[in-house]
C-alpha cells in the first residue's frame, strides 16, 4: 500500500503528470504486421536522448506512477540497462514496462540483472508474442527464427529473474486477425506451458489504413476466460484490468465520447529525441504530428513541468477537452476512466464481487 499512496492523488485528482510513454528508439529488426509504428521505423531522426539527459529530467519530475519504454525494439539500445536504472532512481518510478520481441537476449538479461540489483520500484519485461506456432510467429514478424529466439530469451530471463522480487516477466499480445482463431489456446500456452508471471492483452489498434476484421465475440470470451480462470491478480487489480478491456471492446463496437481524456494532463508521450506530445494518436509516432507538438525537452532545459505549462501545451490540452477527443488507446482510456464516477462505481462493485468469489 505504501508504494501506491504517492501515485493516488494525481490519478484521482488529475492535477499532474503521473505516467509517460518514452519511445526509446525508432529502430527495429522486425516488421510485425500490425505494428502502429511501422511508418516511423528505421527512419532518420535527431540524436536519441542520452542516459545523462534522462537523469537531468529527474530533477523536475515528482513521483512517476508508471513509465512505458517503447520502440522500435528497446533492447537494440546498448545502454538500456543504464537507462532503466536511471529512470527508476531519478524519476522515482513505481513501475517501468519494457515491451520486447525477445531477439536481443544478452541485453535483456543484462538489464534484468542491473534493475534487480539497483532499480527502484518494479520492472515489467513484456515479451511480445503473436502465436505459439513457430511458423505463424515467424511469418507475422517477417523474421526467421523469431519464435525460437523468443523462447530462448524467456527461458533465460526466467532463470535470472528468480533472484529478484522486483522483476515481473509478462507475455504480451494483441488480439488480431492473425491469432483470434486460437487466442484462448495461446493464453493456455503462455500461462500453463511457459508459466509466465503475467499476461497482458488488448485489442489490436487501428491506425492509418490498417482496419482488420475482428471477431469481437471471441475477444469477449478471451476476457472472461482469462480473468475467471487464469489471472493471478488481487481483487481490485483484476476488476480494473477486466473492466478496461470490456470498455475497449465496447468502444470498438460503438466508438463514441464517454469521459474527458486525460492525455496531456496525467500522461504524455516522448519521442526518441525528446519531443513531447499528448499521446500516440495526436503525436509520435503519427506522421502528421507537428500540430500536436507541446515542446522539446531540450528546449526547456529538461524541465518537463515547465514545458507542460507553456502556452502551446495549454492550447493542446484545452482543444482535447473542448473537442471531446476519444480513441481506442487502452492506456489513455484507462487513466481517463479512473476520473469517471460511473466507472469507479463499476470498479468498486466488481472488486467486491471478486473478493466474494475468492
Amino acid at each position: 500500500m505504501k508504494k501506491i499512496l504517492p501515485h493516488l492523488a494525481p490519478l484521482l485528482l488529475r492535477n499532474r503528470l503521473t505516467e509517460l510513454t518514452y519511445f526509446t528508439t525508432n529502430t527495429c529488426n522486425m516488421k510485425c504486421k500490425h505494428c502502429f509504428v511501422m511508418d516511423e521505423l528505421n527512419s532518420e531522426i535527431e540524436p536519441l536522448l542520452s542516459v545523462e539527459e534522462i537523469i537531468k529530467m529527474g530533477k523536475y519530475i515528482p513521483n512517476m506512477q508508471r513509465v512505458h519504454l517503447g520502440g522500435g525494439e528497446p533492447f537494440i539500445r546498448k545502454d538500456m540497462s543504464e537507462l532503466v536504472v536511471a529512470l527508476s532512481q531519478n524519476w522515482k518510478t513505481g513501475v517501468i514496462c519494457i515491451p520486447t520481441n525477445g531477439w536481443f537476449t544478452e541485453n535483456i538479461i543484462k538489464t534484468i540483472e542491473a534493475f534487480g540489483e539497483h532499480g527502484y520500484g518494479t520492472l515489467r519485461v513484456h515479451f511480445s508474442i503473436n502465436s505459439f506456432i513457430p511458423e505463424d510467429m515467424d511469418n507475422f514478424t517477417q523474421v526467421k527464427n523469431s519464435f525460437k529466439r523468443w523462447r530462448e530469451s524467456v527461458e533465460q530471463a526466467k532463470i535470472v529473474s528468480e533472484k529478484y522480487d522486483n522483476i515481473t516477466l509478462v507475455a504480451l499480445t494483441t488480439y488480431n486477425e492473425y491469432n483470434q482463431q486460437y487466442f484462448i489456446k495461446l493464453i493456455d500456452y503462455l500461462i500453463d506451458d511457459i508459466k509466465m508471471d503475467d499476461f497482458s492483452f488488448q485489442l489490436v489498434r487501428k491506425h492509418g489504413d490498417y482496419r482488420p476484421y475482428l471477431d469481437v465475440d471471441g475477444f469477449d470470451k478471451a476476457i472472461q476466460y482469462f480473468f475467471k480462470h487464469k489471472s493471478k491478480d488481487k481483487a481490485l487489480l483484476k476488476a480494473f484490468r477486466s473492466l478496461i478491456r470490456e470498455e475497449t471492446l465496447e468502444y470498438y463496437k460503438n466508438p463514441k465520447y464517454t469521459t474527458p481524456c486525460m492525455a496531456s494532463t496525467t500522461r504524455v508521450v516522448m519521442s526518441p529525441s525528446g519531443e513531447i506530445y499528448p499521446c500516440e494518436k495526436l503525436g509520435y509516432p503519427n506522421l502528421d504530428r507537428e500540430k500536436y507538438l507541446m515542446g522539446s525537452i531540450r528546449d526547456f532545459d529538461y524541465d518537463i513541468t515547465k514545458l507542460l505549462k507553456n502556452r502551446e501545451s495549454n492550447k493542446i490540452r484545452d482543444n482535447i477537452l473542448l473537442n471531446e477527443c476519444h480513441c481506442d488507446h487502452g492506456i489513455d482510456a484507462s487513466l481517463s476512466h479512473l476520473s469517471n464516477m460511473k466507472f469507479k462505481l463499476k470498479l468498486a462493485t466488481r472488486t467486491v464481487g471478486n473478493l466474494a468469489f475468492n
